[in-house]
Protein backbone atom coordinates (compact mmCIF):
# COMPACT_ATOMS: atom_id res chain seq x y z
CA UNK A 1 0.00 0.00 0.00
CA UNK A 2 1.05 3.59 -0.73
CA UNK A 3 1.72 6.35 1.60
CA UNK A 4 0.68 9.81 1.06
CA UNK A 5 4.15 11.24 0.02
CA UNK A 6 4.16 8.07 -2.52
CA UNK A 7 0.86 8.72 -3.62
CA UNK A 8 2.00 12.37 -4.67
CA UNK A 9 5.49 11.48 -6.45
CA UNK A 10 3.13 8.80 -8.57
CA UNK A 11 0.54 11.36 -9.67
CA UNK A 12 3.99 13.75 -10.41
CA UNK A 13 5.24 10.86 -12.45
CA UNK A 14 2.19 10.37 -14.46
CA UNK A 15 1.17 14.31 -15.37
CA UNK A 16 4.96 14.07 -16.91
CA UNK A 17 4.44 11.07 -18.91
CA UNK A 18 6.95 9.23 -17.08
CA UNK A 19 5.07 6.02 -16.84
CA UNK A 20 7.10 4.47 -14.58
CA UNK A 21 7.58 3.84 -10.68
CA UNK A 22 3.85 3.67 -9.78
CA UNK A 23 3.99 -0.11 -9.58
CA UNK A 24 6.98 -0.87 -7.59
CA UNK A 25 9.06 0.42 -10.96
CA UNK A 26 7.36 -2.12 -13.67
CA UNK A 27 7.38 -0.98 -16.82
CA UNK A 28 4.84 -0.86 -19.50
CA UNK A 29 3.20 -3.72 -21.47
CA UNK A 30 2.27 -3.40 -25.06
CA UNK A 31 -0.24 -0.77 -25.74
CA UNK A 32 0.93 1.54 -22.59
CA UNK A 33 1.75 5.28 -22.95
CA UNK A 34 5.34 5.84 -23.66
CA UNK A 35 7.79 8.75 -24.62
CA UNK A 36 11.13 6.38 -24.64
CA UNK A 37 12.26 2.76 -25.15
CA UNK A 38 13.46 2.71 -22.01
CA UNK A 39 9.41 3.41 -20.77
CA UNK A 40 8.55 -0.28 -22.10
CA UNK A 41 9.02 -3.73 -21.47
CA UNK A 42 11.75 -5.67 -22.48
CA UNK A 43 11.57 -6.29 -26.39
CA UNK A 44 9.07 -3.48 -26.93
CA UNK A 45 9.58 -0.29 -28.51
CA UNK A 46 7.81 3.14 -28.72
CA UNK A 47 6.23 4.42 -31.65
CA UNK A 48 3.31 6.67 -32.18
CA UNK A 49 3.38 7.37 -28.36
CA UNK A 50 2.70 3.74 -27.72
CA UNK A 51 4.64 0.32 -26.66
CA UNK A 52 4.53 -2.39 -29.48
CA UNK A 53 5.95 -5.59 -30.20
CA UNK A 54 9.05 -5.20 -32.65
CA UNK A 55 9.19 -7.47 -35.64
CA UNK A 56 11.04 -8.00 -38.85
CA UNK A 57 7.28 -9.57 -40.49
CA UNK A 58 3.94 -9.86 -40.09
CA UNK A 59 4.56 -13.27 -38.83
CA UNK A 60 6.68 -11.72 -35.80
CA UNK A 61 3.64 -10.53 -34.29
CA UNK A 62 0.32 -12.01 -32.39
CA UNK A 63 -2.62 -12.69 -34.28
CA UNK A 64 -4.40 -10.76 -36.23
CA UNK A 65 -1.77 -8.02 -35.86
CA UNK A 66 0.60 -7.21 -39.08
CA UNK A 67 4.26 -5.54 -39.14
CA UNK A 68 4.60 -2.38 -40.03
CA UNK A 69 6.71 0.88 -40.33
CA UNK A 70 6.39 3.38 -38.04
CA UNK A 71 6.93 7.39 -38.52
CA UNK A 72 10.34 7.12 -36.72
CA UNK A 73 11.29 3.93 -38.93
CA UNK A 74 10.61 0.85 -36.42
CA UNK A 75 9.02 -2.13 -37.31
CA UNK A 76 6.36 -2.80 -35.31
CA UNK A 77 3.02 -4.82 -34.80
CA UNK A 78 0.81 -2.27 -35.11
CA UNK A 79 -2.39 -2.57 -32.22
CA UNK A 80 -6.03 -3.76 -32.98
CA UNK A 81 -7.66 -0.79 -33.81
CA UNK A 82 -4.14 1.54 -34.44
CA UNK A 83 -4.52 3.02 -37.83
CA UNK A 84 -1.65 5.04 -37.67
CA UNK A 85 0.53 4.96 -40.93
CA UNK A 86 3.83 6.45 -43.02
CA UNK A 87 3.59 4.04 -45.98
CA UNK A 88 0.28 3.02 -48.14
CA UNK A 89 1.52 -0.71 -47.33
CA UNK A 90 0.76 -0.06 -43.09
CA UNK A 91 -2.78 0.23 -44.15
CA UNK A 92 -5.51 -2.73 -44.58
CA UNK A 93 -6.52 -3.62 -47.69
CA UNK A 94 -8.41 -0.74 -49.51
CA UNK A 95 -6.87 2.05 -47.75
CA UNK A 96 -4.12 4.55 -48.26
CA UNK A 97 -2.04 6.67 -45.80
CA UNK A 98 -3.22 9.98 -45.80
CA UNK A 99 -1.18 13.15 -45.16
CA UNK A 100 -1.75 13.62 -41.38
CA UNK A 101 -0.51 9.75 -41.00
CA UNK A 102 -4.32 7.75 -40.86
CA UNK A 103 -5.31 5.07 -43.01
CA UNK A 104 -7.95 6.76 -45.15
CA UNK A 105 -10.22 5.41 -47.87
CA UNK A 106 -9.21 6.24 -51.46
CA UNK A 107 -11.17 8.85 -53.77
CA UNK A 108 -11.15 10.87 -56.79
CA UNK A 109 -14.49 12.68 -56.38
CA UNK A 110 -16.44 13.30 -52.61
CA UNK A 111 -19.26 11.12 -53.47
CA UNK A 112 -16.86 8.64 -52.79
CA UNK A 113 -16.38 8.92 -49.29
CA UNK A 114 -18.64 8.82 -46.64
CA UNK A 115 -22.02 11.36 -45.98
CA UNK A 116 -20.18 14.54 -44.35
CA UNK A 117 -16.76 13.41 -45.62
CA UNK A 118 -15.23 15.24 -48.68
CA UNK A 119 -12.03 14.15 -50.99
CA UNK A 120 -8.86 15.78 -50.79
CA UNK A 121 -5.98 16.59 -53.22
CA UNK A 122 -4.01 13.11 -51.49
CA UNK A 123 -7.46 11.29 -53.01
CA UNK A 124 -8.01 10.73 -49.11
CA UNK A 125 -11.85 10.82 -47.48
CA UNK A 126 -11.42 13.30 -44.39
CA UNK A 127 -14.36 15.14 -42.64
CA UNK A 128 -14.15 18.53 -43.41
CA UNK A 129 -12.61 19.79 -39.81
CA UNK A 130 -9.61 17.33 -40.46
CA UNK A 131 -9.06 18.28 -44.01
CA UNK A 132 -5.52 18.51 -45.22
CA UNK A 133 -6.73 21.58 -47.54
CA UNK A 134 -7.43 20.75 -50.81
CA UNK A 135 -4.97 22.62 -53.47
CA UNK A 136 -5.96 26.06 -55.31
CA UNK A 137 -4.07 27.76 -58.38
CA UNK A 138 -2.21 30.56 -55.48
CA UNK A 139 1.82 29.75 -56.20
CA UNK A 140 3.19 27.25 -53.90
CA UNK A 141 0.25 24.90 -55.21
CA UNK A 142 -1.71 24.78 -52.18
CA UNK A 143 -4.31 27.08 -50.62
CA UNK A 144 -7.88 26.89 -49.31
CA UNK A 145 -10.32 29.18 -48.07
CA UNK A 146 -9.73 32.54 -45.57
CA UNK A 147 -10.87 32.27 -42.50
CA UNK A 148 -11.62 34.99 -40.03
CA UNK A 149 -8.21 36.82 -39.45
CA UNK A 150 -4.55 35.85 -38.06
CA UNK A 151 -1.44 36.77 -40.26
CA UNK A 152 -1.90 35.66 -43.68
CA UNK A 153 0.22 32.21 -44.08
CA UNK A 154 -0.01 31.39 -40.89
CA UNK A 155 -1.50 28.12 -39.40
CA UNK A 156 -4.45 27.51 -37.17
CA UNK A 157 -6.11 23.98 -36.13
CA UNK A 158 -4.70 22.58 -39.41
CA UNK A 159 -4.42 18.49 -39.09
CA UNK A 160 -4.22 16.94 -36.31
CA UNK A 161 -0.87 14.94 -35.70
CA UNK A 162 -0.66 11.51 -35.05
CA UNK A 163 0.92 11.12 -31.58
CA UNK A 164 3.88 11.67 -31.30
CA UNK A 165 4.11 13.35 -35.05
CA UNK A 166 5.52 16.76 -35.57
CA UNK A 167 3.35 19.80 -36.20
CA UNK A 168 1.83 21.23 -39.45
CA UNK A 169 3.68 23.91 -41.16
CA UNK A 170 2.34 27.24 -42.53
CA UNK A 171 1.70 27.47 -46.03
CA UNK A 172 2.65 30.40 -47.45
CA UNK A 173 5.73 31.04 -45.05
CA UNK A 174 5.52 35.12 -44.52
CA UNK A 175 3.56 36.69 -46.77
CA UNK A 176 -0.40 38.10 -45.93
CA UNK A 177 -1.54 41.07 -43.94
CA UNK A 178 -2.62 40.28 -40.93
CA UNK A 179 -6.30 39.38 -40.39
CA UNK A 180 -6.74 39.25 -44.06
CA UNK A 181 -6.39 35.47 -44.62
CA UNK A 182 -5.49 36.61 -47.94
CA UNK A 183 -3.23 34.81 -50.88
CA UNK A 184 -0.05 35.56 -48.67
CA UNK A 185 1.76 37.92 -50.85
CA UNK A 186 5.64 36.73 -50.39
CA UNK A 187 4.75 33.16 -48.84
CA UNK A 188 4.00 31.26 -52.18
CA UNK A 189 0.43 31.51 -52.27
CA UNK A 190 -0.70 29.95 -49.04
CA UNK A 191 -3.52 31.35 -47.06
CA UNK A 192 -4.17 31.99 -43.86
CA UNK A 193 -5.94 28.72 -41.93
CA UNK A 194 -4.23 26.61 -44.55
CA UNK A 195 -1.44 23.99 -43.07
CA UNK A 196 1.25 22.20 -44.93
CA UNK A 197 1.75 18.63 -43.43
CA UNK A 198 5.16 18.26 -42.06
CA UNK A 199 7.11 15.42 -44.03
CA UNK A 200 7.46 12.14 -42.12
CA UNK A 201 11.24 12.83 -43.37
CA UNK A 202 11.54 16.26 -40.98
CA UNK A 203 12.12 19.70 -42.66
CA UNK A 204 10.20 23.09 -43.38
CA UNK A 205 8.09 21.91 -46.32
CA UNK A 206 6.84 18.97 -47.68
CA UNK A 207 7.30 17.36 -51.64
CA UNK A 208 3.67 15.71 -51.74
CA UNK A 209 1.67 17.65 -51.76
CA UNK A 210 4.14 20.18 -52.60
CA UNK A 211 3.92 23.61 -50.36
CA UNK A 212 6.26 25.34 -47.75
CA UNK A 213 8.38 26.97 -50.21
CA UNK A 214 7.72 31.04 -51.89
CA UNK A 215 7.62 31.42 -55.38
CA UNK A 216 10.43 30.32 -57.38
CA UNK A 217 11.51 27.58 -55.17
CA UNK A 218 11.24 23.38 -54.65
CA UNK A 219 10.74 21.78 -52.02
CA UNK A 220 13.48 18.87 -51.31
CA UNK A 221 15.34 16.48 -49.53
CA UNK A 222 18.27 17.77 -47.71
CA UNK A 223 20.12 15.68 -45.42
CA UNK A 224 19.11 13.22 -43.43
CA UNK A 225 19.57 15.63 -40.28
CA UNK A 226 17.89 18.62 -41.69
CA UNK A 227 15.44 16.72 -43.79
CA UNK A 228 13.45 18.65 -46.74
CA UNK A 229 13.62 22.17 -47.48
CA UNK A 230 13.63 24.71 -50.17
CA UNK A 231 15.95 25.34 -52.76
CA UNK A 232 15.58 27.55 -56.22
CA UNK A 233 14.53 25.30 -58.71
CA UNK A 234 16.58 24.90 -61.82
CA UNK A 235 13.73 24.42 -64.21
CA UNK A 236 14.58 21.06 -65.14
CA UNK A 237 11.47 18.36 -65.94
CA UNK A 238 10.26 15.29 -66.50
CA UNK A 239 12.94 13.03 -67.80
CA UNK A 240 15.84 15.88 -67.59
CA UNK A 241 19.25 15.00 -66.52
CA UNK A 242 20.30 16.72 -63.16
CA UNK A 243 22.22 16.35 -60.26
CA UNK A 244 20.71 15.87 -56.65
CA UNK A 245 23.34 18.28 -54.72
CA UNK A 246 22.99 21.24 -57.38
CA UNK A 247 20.06 20.96 -59.70
CA UNK A 248 16.38 20.94 -58.36
CA UNK A 249 13.36 19.80 -60.73
CA UNK A 250 10.14 21.69 -61.60
CA UNK A 251 7.99 21.40 -58.39
CA UNK A 252 6.28 17.74 -58.27
CA UNK A 253 9.69 16.95 -59.25
CA UNK A 254 12.62 15.47 -57.40
CA UNK A 255 16.04 14.40 -58.62
CA UNK A 256 16.98 10.72 -58.11
CA UNK A 257 19.32 8.62 -59.67
CA UNK A 258 20.10 11.70 -61.56
CA UNK A 259 17.43 11.77 -63.26
CA UNK A 260 14.25 14.49 -62.65
CA UNK A 261 11.00 12.03 -61.40
CA UNK A 262 7.64 12.72 -60.63
CA UNK A 263 6.39 12.38 -56.75
CA UNK A 264 4.35 9.74 -56.13
CA UNK A 265 2.18 7.65 -53.01
CA UNK A 266 0.97 4.78 -55.72
CA UNK A 267 1.89 3.03 -58.34
CA UNK A 268 -1.13 4.08 -59.78
CA UNK A 269 0.28 8.03 -59.71
CA UNK A 270 2.50 6.96 -62.22
CA UNK A 271 2.36 7.16 -66.06
CA UNK A 272 1.52 3.38 -67.66
CA UNK A 273 4.16 2.68 -69.92
CA UNK A 274 3.59 -0.71 -72.08
CA UNK A 275 1.49 -1.99 -68.65
CA UNK A 276 4.16 -1.36 -66.42
CA UNK A 277 4.55 1.44 -63.73
CA UNK A 278 6.38 1.51 -59.91
CA UNK A 279 6.30 3.81 -57.23
CA UNK A 280 9.30 3.76 -55.41
CA UNK A 281 11.13 4.70 -52.29
CA UNK A 282 14.08 6.84 -52.10
CA UNK A 283 17.63 6.95 -49.88
CA UNK A 284 19.22 9.54 -48.55
CA UNK A 285 22.44 7.95 -49.24
CA UNK A 286 21.08 4.50 -50.96
CA UNK A 287 20.79 3.05 -47.54
CA UNK A 288 18.99 4.73 -45.26
CA UNK A 289 15.04 5.39 -46.91
CA UNK A 290 13.81 8.86 -47.06
CA UNK A 291 10.44 8.43 -45.15
CA UNK A 292 7.02 9.71 -47.54
CA UNK A 293 9.45 10.56 -50.52
CA UNK A 294 8.87 8.48 -53.18
CA UNK A 295 9.15 8.74 -57.42
CA UNK A 296 7.60 6.51 -60.23
CA UNK A 297 11.04 4.86 -62.13
CA UNK A 298 10.85 5.53 -65.73
CA UNK A 299 10.61 2.59 -67.57
CA UNK A 300 13.02 2.70 -70.29
CA UNK A 301 14.36 1.00 -73.09
CA UNK A 302 18.01 -1.38 -72.15
CA UNK A 303 18.83 -2.31 -75.34
CA UNK A 304 18.69 1.40 -76.73
CA UNK A 305 18.20 3.48 -73.65
CA UNK A 306 18.25 7.20 -76.46
CA UNK A 307 16.19 5.79 -78.77
CA UNK A 308 13.71 3.27 -77.34
CA UNK A 309 11.52 1.05 -78.80
CA UNK A 310 7.98 2.15 -78.67
CA UNK A 311 5.91 3.00 -76.06
CA UNK A 312 9.26 2.49 -73.50
CA UNK A 313 11.04 6.01 -72.62
CA UNK A 314 13.95 7.56 -73.28
CA UNK A 315 17.00 8.02 -70.98
CA UNK A 316 18.63 11.04 -71.25
CA UNK A 317 22.59 11.13 -73.04
CA UNK A 318 24.58 9.48 -70.53
CA UNK A 319 22.40 7.48 -69.16
CA UNK A 320 21.67 3.69 -69.61
CA UNK A 321 19.04 1.88 -68.43
CA UNK A 322 18.76 -1.05 -65.78
CA UNK A 323 16.63 -3.84 -66.33
CA UNK A 324 16.24 -6.10 -63.57
CA UNK A 325 12.19 -7.31 -63.19
CA UNK A 326 11.77 -10.43 -63.83
CA UNK A 327 8.22 -9.40 -63.27
CA UNK A 328 5.53 -9.21 -66.30
CA UNK A 329 5.29 -6.29 -67.11
CA UNK A 330 8.54 -5.53 -65.38
CA UNK A 331 9.77 -1.88 -64.75
CA UNK A 332 12.95 -0.71 -65.46
CA UNK A 333 14.60 2.76 -64.81
CA UNK A 334 17.33 4.86 -65.96
CA UNK A 335 21.33 5.37 -64.47
CA UNK A 336 24.14 7.54 -65.18
CA UNK A 337 26.37 5.75 -67.30
CA UNK A 338 29.33 7.74 -68.11
CA UNK A 339 31.45 4.87 -69.46
CA UNK A 340 32.29 3.53 -72.67
CA UNK A 341 32.88 0.25 -71.87
CA UNK A 342 31.49 -2.42 -75.13
CA UNK A 343 31.21 -6.46 -75.16
CA UNK A 344 34.36 -7.54 -73.00
CA UNK A 345 35.57 -4.51 -71.70
CA UNK A 346 36.66 -4.65 -67.65
CA UNK A 347 34.25 -3.23 -65.08
CA UNK A 348 33.40 -2.67 -61.64
CA UNK A 349 30.25 -1.17 -61.86
CA UNK A 350 27.55 -0.31 -64.49
CA UNK A 351 28.52 2.81 -64.93
CA UNK A 352 31.91 1.56 -66.33
CA UNK A 353 29.70 0.65 -69.55
CA UNK A 354 28.26 1.96 -71.92
CA UNK A 355 24.70 2.80 -72.27
CA UNK A 356 23.15 -0.76 -73.65
CA UNK A 357 25.63 -2.85 -71.58
CA UNK A 358 25.20 -3.74 -67.76
CA UNK A 359 28.54 -4.94 -66.00
CA UNK A 360 27.96 -8.78 -65.87
CA UNK A 361 29.93 -12.04 -65.30
CA UNK A 362 33.35 -12.24 -64.91
CA UNK A 363 33.58 -8.20 -64.45
CA UNK A 364 32.89 -7.36 -67.93
CA UNK A 365 30.77 -5.37 -69.91
CA UNK A 366 27.68 -7.21 -71.51
CA UNK A 367 25.36 -5.88 -74.29
CA UNK A 368 21.38 -5.87 -73.50
CA UNK A 369 19.66 -7.21 -76.45
CA UNK A 370 16.39 -8.30 -77.86
CA UNK A 371 17.21 -10.16 -80.60
CA UNK A 372 20.86 -11.27 -82.40
CA UNK A 373 19.81 -8.34 -84.49
CA UNK A 374 21.35 -6.25 -81.02
CA UNK A 375 24.16 -8.49 -80.69
CA UNK A 376 27.95 -7.66 -82.13
CA UNK A 377 28.54 -10.21 -85.00
CA UNK A 378 29.19 -13.51 -84.07
CA UNK A 379 27.33 -13.53 -80.82
CA UNK A 380 24.12 -15.09 -79.84
CA UNK A 381 21.10 -12.86 -77.72
CA UNK A 382 19.85 -15.49 -75.14
CA UNK A 383 17.61 -15.20 -72.06
CA UNK A 384 18.44 -14.54 -68.44
CA UNK A 385 17.79 -17.94 -66.71
CA UNK A 386 14.92 -15.86 -65.02
CA UNK A 387 13.27 -13.91 -67.80
CA UNK A 388 14.00 -10.43 -67.66
CA UNK A 389 11.30 -7.38 -68.60
CA UNK A 390 11.50 -4.28 -69.61
CA UNK A 391 7.39 -3.62 -69.95
CA UNK A 392 5.81 -6.22 -71.54
CA UNK A 393 9.34 -7.33 -73.98
CA UNK A 394 11.41 -9.65 -72.95
CA UNK A 395 15.07 -8.34 -72.57
CA UNK A 396 17.94 -10.49 -73.19
CA UNK A 397 21.88 -10.66 -73.13
CA UNK A 398 24.86 -10.71 -76.25
CA UNK A 399 26.60 -14.23 -75.29
CA UNK A 400 29.57 -15.83 -77.10
CA UNK A 401 28.89 -19.35 -77.89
Amino acid sequence: MLVPWQRILCLMIVASWLVVGCSGGKKVDVGGSCLLNSDCNQGLVCTWGKCHVACNTSADCPAGQSCVTSSDQSKVCQLPGETYCIYNHDCPSGLICGVDQKCRKQCQVDIDCLSGQICTSAQTCVDPNNNPVVPDAGLGGFGGAPDAGGAGGSADAGVPDAPGAHPDLPIGGTGGASGAGGSGASGGGGSSGSTCPRPAAGGTCNVLPACGCPAGQVCYPDTQATGLKCFTSSGLGLGAACSGTTDFCVTGFGCFGDVCKKYCQLDSDCPMVDSARSCDPTYWDGVNMIPGVSVCSRVCDPVNPQNPRSPLLACPVGFGCKSASTSYPGVSDCELQSGTGTSGTTCSTDGDCAPGFYCGAGDTCIKYCYTVADCPAGMTCVSFSTPNYAGTTQVNYCHTP
